[in-house]
């Protein structure tokens, strides 16, 4: 079994990262290295590693989950496990429908890879929209506050609402009086992905989002 000091990962997997599945280097780089243990954190690097490398083999989704089970030691620690797992089920959702299956499945309710959308994600219903689309999120005031936007927002100003005040109530981190439904419009040529049934979802640019405000 791997162990040893922390290494960073290559240059090659920060660009598969990127440019493939569209998640946010830095923030996994972050997430994995606050766990300030060598051996865990080089470990789930090269974790890591031999996932994109398995990505290429006929039987990904197999191959996902018999190298998961090859770093089995880092189960036995709570904050690294909370971590790998998560990284084991976006790689098993992408070797199992791409980039797609990883969006639309990913975790949101604790840590998860962050996924950044920067092209178009196919299937979508976009062509069904309006030049200027008027959209909803339901978030944290502290996220408005410091204008950092998610991209996943909505048409449907009930969901945002359920997205503020209800899906997470149960989570430790929930604090009803730091939520708050955001408004905002956005140009059709400045949407990612967009499917207008269940949670009328729409994936943005958020470089590209109009003025935001407060829904009162």
């Amino acid at each position: 079994m791997h162990k040893g000091d922390s290494v960073p990962l290559s240059q090659e997997a920060h660009q598969f990262l990127t440019d493939e599945m569209c998640i946010d280097t830095q923030d996994l780089t972050e997430r994995v290295s606050s766990l300030g243990c060598g051996s865990h954190v080089g470990d789930i690097f090269r974790m890591v590693e031999d996932f994109i490398i398995s990505l290429k083999k006929e039987d990904a989704e197999e191959e996902v989950q018999r190298i998961f089970l090859k770093y089995e030691h880092l189960f036995e620690d709570e904050h690294a496990y909370a971590i790998v797992d998560p990284i084991r089920h976006a790689f098993d959702g992408f070797a199992y429908g791409g980039l797609h299956q990883l969006f639309t499945r990913q975790e949101n309710e604790a840590w998860y890879p962050r996924v950044l959308l920067t092209k178009e994600l196919k299937p979508n219903d976009i062509e069904n929209l309006g030049e200027i689309v008027e959209i909803y999120r339901g978030c944290s005031m502290s996220e408005h506050i410091t204008q950092k936007y998610g991209q996943s927002w909505s048409t449907s100003k009930n969901v945002a609402e359920q997205f503020a005040y209800v899906h997470y109530q149960n989570q430790p981190w929930f604090n009803h009086q730091d939520r708050a439904v955001l408004q905002s419009t956005i140009s059709k040529t400045a949407i990612f992905y967009s499917k207008q049934e269940c949670e009328f979802e729409i994936v943005v640019n958020v470089n590209l989002l109009g003025e935001v405000r407060v829904c009162l």
